[in-house]
């Protein structure tokens, strides 16, 4: 399945999302490919995904890139235990 042909998504939400050093949530990490974009400037980001086969696609992405300040989880957003203030920004794509 190709989502973004172009690769244009990255891109855009870059100009559109500054998360310059934040401590960022995205929910949805699929394969990874949106979390290396955010973690370049991110302080850290916890990345969920509820699908274990998309987190150890997102972890071999990860590693592929060298990206230290990201980690992945098999979580629900429904049913994750998160403290308030936690994080800064959250990020969601394709995740509804």
């Amino acid at each position: 399945m190709i989502i973004d042909p172009a690769s244009a998504e990255p891109g855009m939400i870059a100009r559109a999302a500054d998360f310059s050093g934040m401590r960022v949530l995205e929910v949805g990490s699929g394969d990874g490919r949106m979390t290396a974009m955010i973690s370049k400037r991110a302080k850290s980001v916890l990345s969920i995904d509820p699908d274990e086969d998309a987190i150890s696609a997102a972890l071999k992405r990860a590693e592929e890139y060298g990206l230290h300040n990201v980690e992945y989880r098999v979580e629900d957003v429904c049913t994750i235990d998160l403290k308030t203030g936690e994080f800064d920004s959250a990020f969601l794509a394709l995740s509804l």
